[in-house]
């Protein structure tokens, strides 16, 4: 049984990874993919033929104003090669959990069978952690934007940044997270509600980045704390 209950305006850490560990992105466009069911998936409209459409497609008609009821409210993401985190706040009822088994589904079918292979794609049913408190929250959001430099620093996570121009050139380059749309540079502002960012977490831009790079071990330190109990 789940011990976490979804509740409507709720806000929820979600993550997966893959079976065995094995990697769930093994190309550009695997990420490209998810992503793009990121926006389609998170309508309560049931989506057809989302496999004929693109990311760009979707970037057009979100800036067309395209009219959605959406599940959930994307805060921010990352996509990993072997796991995603994702911070979302349910807007309708049972929204995290449709949204998720739409997910789930949709890119196991596609990496199946780009991959010509049969069987769950995922270790498990995806995990999830209420966000209950603004300390956790902002811990969180930390986690979530920095996790790329785990490619190419390890052990951040414990020993925190050793060199912080390299990983903010690395994290700059990263097309797979929201970091860039927090800081205004990246493509993928469209899969965020940034009225619900506001609101949740206040003001965004350039400051994000200092803010994100104010990471310590003891972040990690409560964020540990924070997951055993998910």
């Amino acid at each position: 049984m789940r011990k976490v209950v979804f509740s409507t305006d709720g806000v929820y850490h979600i993550y997966n990874r893959g079976v065995e560990k094995r990697k769930i992105f093994l190309a550009n466009s695997d990420y490209w993919r998810f992503m793009q069911i990121l926006y389609e998936f998170n309508d309560v409209a049931i989506v057809t033929r989302p496999h004929r459409r693109s990311f760009m497609d979707c970037a057009r008609r979100a800036a067309a104003g395209e009219v959605r009821r959406p599940l959930v409210s994307i805060l921010s993401f990352v996509l990993m090669p072997n796991h995603f985190h994702l911070l979302l706040q349910q807007r309708t009822e049972g929204g995290v959990s449709e949204f998720m088994h739409r997910i789930g589904t949709g890119y196991t079918n596609y990496f199946n069978l780009r991959s010509k292979r049969t069987g769950r794609l995922f270790e498990s049913t995806f995990k999830a952690r209420a966000v209950d408190k603004d300390s956790y929250l902002q811990h969180l959001i930390r986690y979530i934007h920095l996790n790329p430099l785990s490619l190419e620093q390890k052990d951040w996570k414990v020993r925190g940044i050793v060199d912080q121009k390299r990983a903010k050139q690395y994290l700059s380059t990263y097309r797979w997270s929201s970091y860039l749309a927090y800081i205004k540079q990246g493509g993928s502002r469209f899969l965020l509600d940034h009225t619900c960012i506001r609101e949740v977490i206040g003001d965004y831009g350039q400051s994000h980045e200092d803010f994100v790079f104010a990471w310590t071990n003891r972040d990690y330190a409560l964020l540990n704390q924070s997951l055993a109990g998910a």
